[in-house]
């Protein structure tokens, strides 16, 4: 923020175009595991544009923005604890 203090992002669900940047300009992001994504065009847009067949969470779940991409750098395992782990961030 203008402040100095660090922006956390909490993603519940799909986050996809236009929301997929919130997390990505957020200094801390926590997925909630097998339930967010984050992707600019989800699985009906590769498959068109490529015909790859991907599910959602193959393109932009917790697991892949944990490990591969960086995005994520917290997952819960549910709404719960994700609600402490933004808690605890603030």
């Amino acid at each position: 923020t203008q402040d100095g203090k660090p922006t956390c992002a909490v993603v519940f669900g799909s986050s996809t175009a236009g929301g997929a940047y919130h997390p990505a300009l957020s200094d801390y992001t926590i997925f909630v595991e097998n339930q967010a994504q984050v992707f600019l065009g989800g699985p009906p847009l590769v498959k068109m544009a490529t015909g790859e067949v991907l599910t959602a969470e193959e393109l932009g779940g917790a697991k892949v923005h944990a490990t591969v991409t960086g995005l994520a750098d917290q997952i819960a395992v549910d709404e719960y604890v994700v609600a402490r782990y933004a808690e605890e961030r603030s």
